[in-house]
This record gives structure tokens, C-alpha cells and sequence, in this order.
């Protein structure tokens, strides 16, 4: 919201939601100053977590506690005292980190101890990583140190994101190898990891 709230008084500010003609937010300053103004919410929808703070800059609604169901197209319109009424619209998209992560070795089996092997030189094995839950669904890579290898994935009709990783032919040079996995939707939240080490059986 601009700054005419500071040139212009304030009569009215309305928030709408996609979808419904109501306000679900009202802050009503008509005949009044703006700290004695009356703040109006609908409680099926914000339920006390939304507060207007007309004083920041820009003046902003923030709502605690936020929820994917409170994501979704809002509306808030303005009306001054001279300048003509405005109206924004805001996306608000609700991001939900990723919640469990599992590795699984070239046999199908999920690696328990962060240890798959052991395996022989000149074997070419394959590790799958899945990711359950988050919105939207995460993008899942393959580290090795700390150097990006494969950040190819496939979205399951479940919602899983999977990665496999294809090594082929390793050598002695992949003993005791820590490879991570990682899924990450978003630089909100931290990534969420898991690490497994190569155990060989060398000639």
C-alpha cells in the first residue's frame, strides 16, 4: 500500500477475499482519527490473527499463525478523504516445508544407518531419495561435498518427489563417499537433508 495513506486521511480500508463479496477485514476511520479507528474482522476466516497496523511503511494487514487455507487472492481497497478510492490485489501463497525424507539403496531397501554398501569396485549402483509432503512439491538434488551432482526429480501422483542417482562403475576413489539428499520449495524455510556413505569392498 503507497504512501497516500500519509498525504490523504484514511476513511476506510476493506479487505476482500477471492471468491466472496463480503469483507472479511474492515479498519474504519470515518469521523475519526486513524489510532481510534474501529477494526472489524470476520471470525470464520481470521479468528483474532489479523491485525492492521496503519502506522508502518507502508501500512500493512498481517495475519499470525497463517495456514494453507488462508492462501489464495485478496483484494484491499481504500478510501481517502480527497484522493479517489483504490483497489490492490495481493497473492498470498502459503509455503509448507517438506516432512520426511528417505533413502533407499540399489535393492529397493531404506537406509537406516546413513550407510549403503557394502558394494565391490566396478559395481554401478543406483540411490533413491523420496520426499513426502510439502506445497508446492519440493525440488529434491544430489550433493556430493559440496558440489551439485544430479538435480533431475519426478513428481509422483501421490505428491512423492523422487530423485535417483545413477553412479556408475565406482572406484576406491567413492570409499567412505557422503552423498547427500536434499528438498527444498522455497528460500522461506531451511532445506530438508539426509546423507548416506558409500561402504565398499575393495580388491
Amino acid at each position: 500500500m503507497p504512501n497516500n495513506m500519509m498525504t490523504d486521511k484514511v476513511q476506510l480500508v476493506i479487505w476482500y477475499r477471492e471468491g466472496t463479496d463480503k469483507p472479511i477485514y474492515t479498519f474504519d476511520a470515518r469521523g475519526r482519527s486513524l489510532h481510534q479507528a474501529i477494526p472489524w474482522a470476520d471470525e470464520n476466516i481470521f479468528k483474532n490473527k489479523a491485525h492492521f497496523y496503519y502506522d508502518s511503511n507502508p501500512p500493512a494487514l498481517r495475519v499470525k499463525n497463517i495456514q494453507t487455507s488462508d492462501a489464495g487472492l485478496y483484494k484491499c481497497r481504500v478510501d481517502f478523504h480527497k484522493s479517489p478510492t483504490r483497489n490492490w490485489r495481493i497473492n498470498v501463497t502459503v509455503l509448507v516445508p517438506p516432512k520426511n525424507l528417505a533413502i533407499l539403496d540399489h535393492q529397493g531397501a531404506e537406509v537406516r544407518d546413513q550407510k549403503a554398501g557394502p558394494y565391490l569396485e566396478g559395481d554401478s549402483i543406483n540411490l533413491t531419495c523420496l520426499s513426502s509432503g510439502g506445497i508446492p512439491p519440493p525440488r529434491v538434488s544430489w550433493w556430493r561435498e559440496h558440489a551439485l551432482v544430479d538435480d533431475s526429480f519426478q513428481v509422483l501422483p501421490d505428491g512423492t518427489v523422487r530423485n535417483v542417482l545413477h553412479l556408475k562403475n565406482i572406484s576406491r576413489r567413492d570409499l567412505l563417499t557422503i552423498y547427500t539428499c536434499q528438498a527444498s520449495n522455497g528460500h522461506v524455510v531451511a532445506a530438508l537433508t539426509k546423507k548416506v556413505m558409500l561402504d565398499m569392498n575393495c580388491k
